[in-house]
């Protein structure tokens, strides 16, 4: 799992694909823009233990964005 993310006085865009079985190659297409658009404001719900959290490892993506297994871990 990548650093947890800095939630200073910016706003966090969150991404909760925590129940998501199924991403394809659109899907984490729009999370990449959304990424290179949002920097480091972005955060993405993937449970570690998730299918999804698995394409996010192969395509080495944990290493760019910020991902933590829950909504609690991004809420103060």
């Amino acid at each position: 799992m990548s650093a947890e993310p800095d939630m200073g006085a910016e706003r966090l865009l969150v991404i909760d694909l925590g129940s998501c079985t199924f991403l394809d190659s659109t899907a984490l297409q729009v999370v990449v823009r959304v990424h290179q658009r949002q920097g480091d404001r972005l955060v993405v719900i993937v449970p570690e233990a998730s299918v999804i959290h698995r394409i996010f490892r192969i395509t080495n993506l944990d290493q760019r964005i910020s991902i933590v297994e829950s909504l609690s871990k991004v809420l103060p």
